[in-house]
């Protein structure tokens, strides 16, 4: 999340695009910017050993785990207000999986009748959403400043709904209950054949390629955005009164 920040911030004086792909080095779960702590089971996140962490960016409750993330660092010229940036970048990551040969959607819009108020970000489809056969594949939320956007993108290979359904609080559902309903309305993608996290990251790039017309090449952060980035995790992400400050 630091280092995420840490580009995005810098974006002002780097100028450059950045898409990020990374992993989790141990199983966490992120919270919403504005989410409140309390809509999860902190106990549980004790007992199984999941560490928790205030997202830069809105939307609810991930559980990271057996994923891809993406972070995306983009001007807001040209890809218009959030629900339209919003799209636009699902619409790419939509081509991605597509040349993966799944059969990827982006949701007209609207929030999915009958949520369960769990603050699972899983558990219900939002605006402009990523599908797979009807089922909610990526969570994806922003947050902007006058320049330039964040997006952080997760996509889970597996999901554990039985976790999922012991750390999120569903209210009036009992655990059972809450894993068919997360069953019914998302999925990890090996869900739907065979995915190695290599063959997900060359098929998340080609998206933004082909979407975009984007030229991407490799490099890493500066020195002065690895020092910012620690800056933040010290101050900011590791401190709780970031992290449960709601």
């Amino acid at each position: 999340m630091a280092l995420d920040e840490a580009l995005w911030r810098s974006f002002p004086k780097t100028g450059r695009p950045i898409l990020r792909l990374y992993a989790w080095s141990e199983p966490a779960v992120s919270i919403g910017y504005a989410q409140r702590a309390a809509e999860l089971d902190l106990r549980e996140c004790s007992r199984l050993e999941l560490s928790l962490v205030r997202r830069p960016t809105g939307g609810r409750a991930v559980l990271h785990d057996r994923e891809v993330t993406c972070g995306l660092i983009h001007p807001l010229e040209g890809l218009g207000g959030v629900e339209a940036s919003h799209r636009s970048i699902a619409t790419a990551l939509a081509l991605g999986l597509q040349t993966l040969g799944l059969a990827a959607e982006v949701g007209e819009g609207g929030k999915r009748v009958g949520a369960c108020g769990s603050g699972a970000c899983f558990e219900a489809p939002s605006h402009s959403e990523l599908t797979v056969q009807g089922r909610k594949v990526a969570g994806m939320a922003q947050v902007r400043d006058q320049s330039a956007l964040l997006e952080q993108c997760s996509f889970p290979l597996e999901l554990d709904y039985e976790v999922l359904a012991a750390v999120m609080r569903p209210d009036g559902l009992e655990g059972e209950e809450f894993i068919s309903l997360l069953q019914e309305r998302a999925a990890g993608l090996r869900e739907f054949g065979p995915l190695e996290v290599a063959d997900l990251e060359r098929a998340l790039i080609a998206g933004f390629i082909l979407h975009f017309g984007a030229e991407l090449e490799e490099s890493g952060p500066t020195a002065e955005e690895l020092a910012l980035a620690g800056e933040l995790a010290s101050e900011k992400y590791g401190d709780p009164r970031w992290n449960f400050r709601r």
